[in-house]
């Protein structure tokens, strides 16, 4: 494997991670209480093989504790959904605003979780 191999799996399962956390079919059984006590998390079972498991991250769906709880206990690297986007950055010409940003960010480091964006 060379050097940009881990890099591509880390790109791979960000998209992956996003599907589960914005939605797809398999979204109801990683936040289903008794399933996901019951089994060991996505970050734990990748980092033992020296990869890392990324989500697309939302800040504004934060707030919802299943969302949240399911990207705080699974991934271990975040990249910014829209957050870190020219529109969301500079919503009008010459005014940035950077909250999402920071948002995402910070919730990289509270989670120890590695950013890309």
């Amino acid at each position: 494997m060379n050097g940009t191999a881990p890099r591509r799996w880390s790109r791979v399962a960000a998209v992956l991670g996003s599907a589960l956390v914005a939605g797809s079919l398999l979204a109801p059984v990683l936040t289903a209480p008794a399933s996901a006590a019951d089994r060991e998390p996505l970050r734990d079972a990748a980092e033992r093989t020296g990869r890392t498991v990324g989500v697309a991250l939302a800040p504004h769906l934060l707030d919802d504790p299943a969302y949240r709880s399911v990207a705080e206990r699974e991934f271990s690297l975040v990249v910014a959904e829209n957050a870190m986007k020219w529109d969301s950055t500079e919503p009008n010409r010459g005014t940035f605003t950077w909250g999402g940003a920071d948002e995402v960010a910070q919730f990289a480091a509270d989670n120890d979780a590695e950013l890309y964006g």
